[in-house]
């Protein structure tokens, strides 16, 4: 749209000078001045060449630029979004390696594992649901980790 404006200010302008004349002077010393009224001594009335034709498809390619800029906007925001969400995901299975490597930590390294039944009471864990938790540890540690 601010090309199609440029263009017809030009073009408006171009019209105004037409219409105008433009006098070539001599000076005194032989200097040539260019100005739209005629100057003392010896004046010449130039008629300016006709400046380039405006293409009538300007407003087809304009449209067709924006909408290209249009595309290519969407698509770097789409890039942008997935780079992020990446990240994202990245972050979160870094979290997940670390507290699964911790809770692994945490169950080989404790002398006894227990758990609260629905009264509060302590249950301590048997020999085979340490070796369950330490197994679900260590798959999640390959989860996250890789």
């Amino acid at each position: 749209m601010e090309k199609l404006t440029v263009i017809s200010i030009a073009c408006l302008l171009a019209s105004q000078q037409a219409a105008a004349e433009i006098y070539k002077c001599t000076d005194a010393n032989g200097k040539i001045h260019y100005g739209d009224k005629p100057c003392k001594g010896e004046s010449t009335i130039i008629t300016p060449k006709a400046g380039p034709k405006v293409d009538e498809n300007v407003e087809q390619r304009n449209e067709k630029t924006q909408r290209l800029l249009r595309a290519y906007r969407e698509e770097h925001a789409q890039e942008k979004q997935k780079t992020a969400e990446l990240k994202a995901e990245k972050e979160k299975r870094v979290e997940n390696c670390r507290r699964a490597k911790n809770r692994h930590q945490r169950i080989i390294s404790a002398g006894r594992i227990y758990r609260l039944d629905k009264d509060g009471n302590q249950t301590h864990f048997t020999d085979e649901e340490r070796d369950a938790a330490i197994a679900s540890a260590k798959a999640d540690i390959k989860e996250w980790c890789g």
